[in-house]
C-alpha cells in the first residue's frame, strides 16, 4: 500500500509538470493527454512489470487555408483503459476496437494467461480481454495531441522537450520489459543500451542493468501478420525473461 500511495505521490508530481510544460508550448487549442498506469495494484501484483512506448496519441485536427491545427486533450489515455467490465460490457468510448490497441491486448493476454496468438479468443467476441490493459504501464513520448500519423521529426523533437518526463516515468514505474513500439531510437543514445541479445524480422532484442528492451515494430503495422507479430513478442518474452523451454 505504501508503494502504491507513493506512486500516486509521485503520479501528481508529474501531472504538474506535464502541465506546466504543456503551457510554455503555446498551443492554444490542445491539453495534455495523461498516460502511466490504470491500475497500480495489478500492475505490482501480476508478476510481470511490462511497460508499452508509444508515440502519441490523436484527438483532433484540423485545416485552415492550409494550416494544419492540432486540438483536443485533456484526458487520460490509461483512463479509458478503466471503462471495460469483466462481463465484457462494450465502453462508451470503444477504445477496444483500436487497431494498436488490440495488437497490445492480444500479446499481453497472451503472456499474462500463457497463450498463443490462435490459441486466444478474437477481441470482438471476447471483449472482457482488454482488461489486461489495466495492468500495464502505457506511455507517449508526446504528452500532447499528434497528428493521425507520426512523423519522426515530430516525435524527436517531442521526445527532447518530454525527455526528462519520460525518464521520470520509467524509474517510478520501474518496469522489467519495455516494448518500444517504433520508439526505441529516441532512447538508445541517451540510455546507452547496447548490448543486443536476440533480432529477428518483427524486433531486436537488448538487455540493460536487467532490463529487457524490445525494439519491436509499431502494433498497428502492416509489415507481418497479427498473429506473427504477437507471438514473436510472447516468444521473446518467454526465451529471454521467463527462460521458457518451450515457448
Amino acid at each position: 500500500m505504501l508503494a502504491i500511495q507513493h506512486i500516486k505521490n509521485e503520479e501528481e508530481n508529474l501531472t504538474r509538470e506535464i502541465n506546466a510544460i504543456a503551457k510554455n508550448l503555446h498551443l492554444p487549442y490542445a491539453n495534455p493527454i495523461y498516460d502511466g498506469v490504470c491500475d497500480l495494484e495489478q500492475y505490482l501484483s501480476c508478476g510481470k512489470r511490462i511497460m508499452w512506448i508509444m508515440k502519441e496519441a490523436w484527438d483532433s485536427s484540423w485545416e485552415e487555408n492550409g494550416i494544419e491545427f492540432i486540438g483536443g486533450g485533456g484526458w487520460s489515455m490509461v483512463g479509458c483503459f478503466s471503462g471495460y467490465g469483466v462481463d465484457g460490457k462494450l465502453p462508451k468510448d470503444n477504445t477496444w476496437k483500436q487497431n494498436s490497441l488490440q495488437s497490445i491486448i492480444y500479446a499481453m493476454y497472451g503472456y499474462f494467461n500463457n497463450k498463443k496468438f490462435q490459441d486466444m479468443d478474437m477481441i470482438k467476441s471476447n471483449k472482457s480481454m482488454a482488461n489486461i490493459l489495466q495492468q500495464i504501464a502505457y506511455i507517449n513520448i508526446s504528452k500532447m495531441p499528434g497528428r493521425k500519423n507520426s512523423n519522426d521529426k515530430d516525435i524527436l523533437q517531442s521526445y527532447r522537450t518530454w525527455k526528462n518526463i519520460l525518464f521520470k516515468q520509467i524509474d517510478l514505474y520501474n518496469p522489467e520489459i519495455i516494448i518500444c513500439a517504433n520508439t526505441f531510437k529516441y532512447f538508445q543514445k541517451d540510455l546507452e543500451i547496447n548490448d543486443l541479445i536476440d533480432e529477428n524480422e518483427v524486433l531486436n532484442t537488448y538487455t540493460k542493468d536487467g532490463r529487457l528492451w524490445l525494439d519491436a515494430y509499431h502494433p498497428n503495422q502492416r509489415k507481418v501478420s497479427r498473429e506473427w507479430y504477437v507471438n514473436s513478442i510472447l516468444k521473446t518474452i518467454r526465451v529471454f525473461y521467463d527462460k521458457a523451454d518451450n515457448p
